[in-house]
């Protein structure tokens, strides 16, 4: 996408990760606290707009 855009274009990227996704061990016991983060997601829709370009 990059590669098109060079010569002088322009990206926006429409879509930023604003949800934690945190993961517990799995032998963990219950209500021993919340696990440690491990990545961030974005929450796209249907017919939502990625990226723009010109």
């Amino acid at each position: 996408m990059t590669r098109y855009a060079r010569c002088g274009g322009k990206i926006w990227e429409l879509i930023f990760p604003e949800k934690l996704v945190i993961v517990r061990h799995t032998e963990t016991r219950m209500c021993s606290g919340k696990g440690s983060p491990k990545y961030w997601v974005s929450i796209v829709k249907p017919g939502q707009i990625l990226y723009e370009m010109s």
